[in-house]
């Protein structure tokens, strides 16, 4: 499961989605990498490769691994070429992360998207199973001004009927409208699973589907931060979609597609 980790070391709390038995694996491999193999398999990217793993999850699981673990990283490089000038690398681009992390407040739609992506909530359209009820509930507490810090299908099961946005008040509306588009992607889309996080964002536009200028609202503070994102992880699919003038469910899909090119 993925957890909450308070690093002692900087002294924030900070969230880190990452499967504790992964971190583990991830720090053995480390030591393998950098103690046993002699194949000039000692760079971050050859780390990476071997563990099917991106460079920004590696350093986020290094550094919520916290001070001690780096001290164990720095003596294994210290037995081997260049082990040092890479501990000392990932060094500085963990604390430029912390820094840029520590400098945003998180909102309510950002909390939410962080405890959805957590506890797996349902995001998928059309589920008759449970209806996205639990973030649906959540959507509904932020347009009333608070997040409660548990959901759960027995705390929004009766509330079905007050979570439909047709039930909720003007005020309601323009709350949640002003909440969610403050949102950072750059920050849910480290944070959270993907591609649930594009598909918190797909079930806002599915309800709003039908009015035009929310949309439009939410394409101005959503769209060139996605396409920021895809220009820094897969700039070739970024030319057609800037195609795209107004923001829907549908057209979301073609933004997993793009992000989901490695």
């Amino acid at each position: 499961m993925a957890f909450t980790n308070v690093d002692e070391w900087s002294g924030k709390s900070k969230i880190i989605m990452i499967n504790k038995k992964q971190q583990e694996e991830v720090i053995i491999a480390i030591g393998n990498h950098q103690s046993c193999w002699e194949d000039n398999t000692v760079y971050t990217f050859d780390i990476t490769g071997y563990l099917d793993i991106d460079l920004d999850l590696l350093i986020e699981i290094q550094w919520s691994l916290g001070e001690m673990y780096f001290r164990e990283i720095g003596e294994i490089c210290a037995l081997t070429p260049y082990g040092w000038e890479q501990y000392e690398f990932l060094k500085e681009e963990i604390v430029k992360l912390e820094e840029e992390k520590s400098n945003h407040s998180l909102n309510l739609f950002e909390e939410l998207c962080v405890m959805a992506s957590q506890k797996n909530f349902c995001w998928k359209l059309y589920c008759t199973t449970c209806g996205n009820s639990e973030i649906r509930f959540g959507f509904m507490k932020i347009a009333q001004g608070s997040l409660p810090k548990l959901i759960n299908w027995e705390i929004c099961k009766n509330s079905y009927e007050e979570m439909k946005i047709k039930n909720w008040s003007e005020e309601m509306e323009t709350n949640f409208t002003e909440e969610i588009s403050k949102v950072s992607i750059d920050f849910i889309s480290t944070n959270c699973k993907f591609p649930d996080w594009l598909g918190y964002l797909g079930l806002i536009l599915y309800m709003f589907h039908f009015d035009f200028k929310k949309r439009e609202l939410l394409s101005q503070a959503w769209k060139p931060q996605l396409d920021h994102l895809v220009k820094e992880r897969n700039s070739e699919n970024l030319e057609s979609l800037k195609q795209i003038s107004l923001l829907s469910w549908e057209n979301l899909e073609n933004y997993e597609s793009a992000l989901s090119v490695k």
